[in-house]
């Protein structure tokens, strides 16, 4: 059964019986649970008739494709994404021209910071994104795209018609720092708090929804205080967490 999203209060209609506002997803997944395509529908006002506006396909090998539809045509992009999160080849416009490649400038956590777009050897870069975020990944655009750019906070794609970044085992509600689903690894003694009962963003990361992870250089003290900490919140009970320090 497919989930709609409703921008204000996210998740909404499981069963379709209750009419959502202009715009609907509709998501995919395949039988290890990861998303493989989002489509999304939009309706005019007073109208009961939804059209489908466009479709993000994830192949599993670094590459989107991407369907645009209009009333009377539809557009098909190809997004290949460079190996370990380093930025795009061989950008496209709607006519099919190249555009170049584009780098991805990234800070300590893989949040993507900058967008650098080389259009040939010869050429300088010219910066066509910019972001910042605060500490749970509430996004601070500051340059906007052309092209969406799918790697933000901590390199996971941020929908923008929830307004929930995508994981892999959940979503992430940046601007409450919460997932909207529990922790299935059962680290820590919230189930919905992000980096680690919300005591670590700065220096922690989820790879994908189930497990915390420390980013390189974190020193032994502050993960041996860390520990402490969340063997406190847990009611001096041991974590899974303590096999990553």
């Amino acid at each position: 059964m497919p989930v709609e999203f409703k921008r204000q209060d996210k998740c909404h209609d499981i069963h379709e019986q209750i009419v959502c506002d202009s715009t609907k997803l509709v998501m995919a997944y395949d039988g290890s649970g990861r998303r493989i395509s989002k489509t999304r529908w939009v309706k005019a006002d007073n109208s009961l008739e939804w059209t489908k506006e466009r479709v993000t396909h994830y192949t599993g090998i670094g590459t989107e494709i991407r369907e645009n539809f209009t009333e009377n045509d539809s557009s098909t992009k190809v997004v290949v994404n460079m190996p370990n999160g380093l930025g795009r080849y061989g950008m496209e416009s709607d006519d099919g021209t190249r555009k170049g490649n584009d780098f991805y400038l990234k800070n300590h956590l893989g949040s993507t910071m900058m967008v650098a777009r080389v259009a040939g050897s010869d050429t300088p870069a010219e910066v066509i994104a910019a972001y910042d975020y605060r500490s749970f990944g509430e996004q601070v655009t500051l340059i906007e795209p052309t092209d969406k750019v799918t790697e933000t906070f901590t390199g996971k794609e941020l929908d923008d018609e929830t307004e929930l970044n995508y994981f892999g085992a959940r979503y992430l509600d940046p601007m409450l720092g919460l997932w909207i689903s529990v922790d299935a690894a059962g680290q820590f003694a919230s189930p919905y708090l992000y980096a680690g009962n919300g005591l670590n963003p700065v220096n922690g990361v989820d790879a994908d929804g189930d497990v915390l992870l420390f980013v390189p250089g974190s020193s032994p003290e502050f993960k041996a205080e860390f520990a402490r900490a969340i063997q406190y919140l847990n009611n001096g009970k041991s974590s899974s967490v303590f096999a990553a320090l």
